[in-house]
């Protein structure tokens, strides 16, 4: 019980600083929503930055300390998670639940919360609190982040979702068609179903962009920069496949990074950096972090809100199945695709980013150190490939729809109007 207690004085504690500012604004926020943060900064923040006129006002709850708090009561690790639905766990999830009920329930009432807003209603932690939230008369919104969305699991996922983790939210805001089509096939009513963009892309539109997206400091400044977004060796892949051995990443993930620390180690003069996926396994960012360590010029970065500012002050991008590709191309930067070995097998279940014509795509370990270094020598001239540049321009607009610097100001009005509408 004392574990619990001190979890959830954090989580009170992490509300305080919105609650302050809050009581300095005054009344002039009447419609009061909380937002599960959960690897949502950069959105979040996008939002914040968007709330100037409106009547809605922005907390902020931390995802990492409710989730705690659920695993104390399921004496859970996070790989565990969903042993939540076994039927051993019942009496474990209704404590929870009178937990919740009678110390963080009280919170919404004295924050006057009418709008609950989560990336995802999948999380086990959420799956038996949302019908509280709804007999309190709290509208819960799912404000999905996941917008690239493979054409496998298109098929795939929506089935297992529909099946086995049905829509539980009354509301949700997507970024794209391709998005809605997905959740429509995992039954969700597509009148439930909002297209807003992607919060995070109005970034892109500001015109203070590089004061807001400065540097790392410990970058050394005045080089040509390299970014590698690391991957997860099961990224897209069900975990039933991956843990068959059928459809892996290995491969490529070694082969890829060999690569780039080869790059890197013969181009001292240049700034090389790694950033690794907010939830990638521990095993792996431990194994960038040793090797990176063995170069002066190699930088690893991690978190979930920095992918716009290395995305901004990069010169050459490299990556895999991510959505930070179709975010740099809103900048018009010279991408790498990796595409060879199993991805190439596995290609038609994949975003295809290989045949989109908008990156360079290379098909070897040879051919990405080949592609890498006469980009360093500028033997490519990216800002004269028009079609190139133009490419870039359609896969943005079918992945994140309209991509004008006015996505979170549409989210947040859509949220005002549910809540209006209410």
């Amino acid at each position: 019980m004392f574990k619990r207690i001190v979890s959830l004085l954090w989580l009170y504690y992490d509300l305080l600083p919105s609650f302050i500012k809050k009581l300095c604004k005054g009344g002039r926020h009447k419609n009061n929503i909380l937002i599960l943060n959960h690897h949502f900064d950069q959105d979040i923040q996008a939002l914040h930055n968007a709330n100037i006129n409106t009547s809605i006002f922005i907390y902020e709850l931390s995802a990492y300390r409710l989730n705690l708090i659920f695993r104390r009561f399921l004496r859970a690790s996070k790989d565990e998670w969903y042993s939540f639905y076994n039927d051993n766990n019942i009496a474990k999830r209704e404590r929870y639940v009178v937990f919740f009920s009678k110390f963080i329930l009280p919170l919404f009432r004295i924050l006057k919360i009418k709008l609950f807003a989560t990336p995802s209603d999948l999380f086990p932690y959420l799956r038996d609190i949302i019908p509280i939230l709804k007999k309190e008369g709290i509208i819960t919104v799912v404000i999905d982040k996941e917008g690239t969305i493979s054409p496998y699991y298109i098929d795939y996922y929506s089935k297992e979702i529909k099946e086995m983790y049905p829509f539980i939210s009354d509301f949700m805001i997507v970024w794209s068609a391709r998005q809605k089509k997905f959740w429509t096939k995992a039954g969700v009513d597509s009148d439930k179903i909002y297209i807003c963009g992607q919060p995070r892309s109005d970034f892109w539109f500001k015109k203070n962009i590089h004061k807001i997206l400065q540097l790392p400091g410990k970058l050394k400044n005045g080089r040509k920069t390299v970014l590698f977004f690391s991957f997860d060796k099961n990224a897209y892949i069900p975990e039933s496949l991956y843990l068959s051995g059928k459809v892996t990443w290995d491969v490529l993930f070694q082969e890829a990074h060999d690569t780039f620390f080869n790059v890197a180690n013969n181009f001292p003069n240049v700034n090389f950096i790694i950033k690794t996926h907010p939830q990638q396994r521990m095993s792996d960012v431990k194994y960038i972090k040793d090797r990176a360590n063995k170069c002066s010029n190699i930088f690893v970065y991690e978190g979930a809100n920095l992918s716009n500012s290395l995305i901004y002050n990069s010169d050459i991008i490299i990556g895999f199945q991510t959505t930070a590709l179709i975010e740099a191309m809103m900048v018009n930067k010279p991408i790498i695709y990796i595409f060879w070995g199993t991805a190439v097998m596995w290609k038609d279940n994949l975003i295809p980013f290989h045949d989109s014509g908008a990156l360079y795509v290379a098909n070897s370990s040879q051919s990405l150190y080949s592609i890498v270094v006469d980009m360093i020598n500028e033997k490519y001239n990216f800002s004269e490939d028009k079609t190139r540049i133009l490419k870039q321009k359609e896969f943005v607009e079918e992945y994140m729809y309209q991509c004008n610097g006015e996505s979170a100001l549409r989210t947040l009005q859509t949220i005002n109007d549910l809540i209006n509408a209410y």
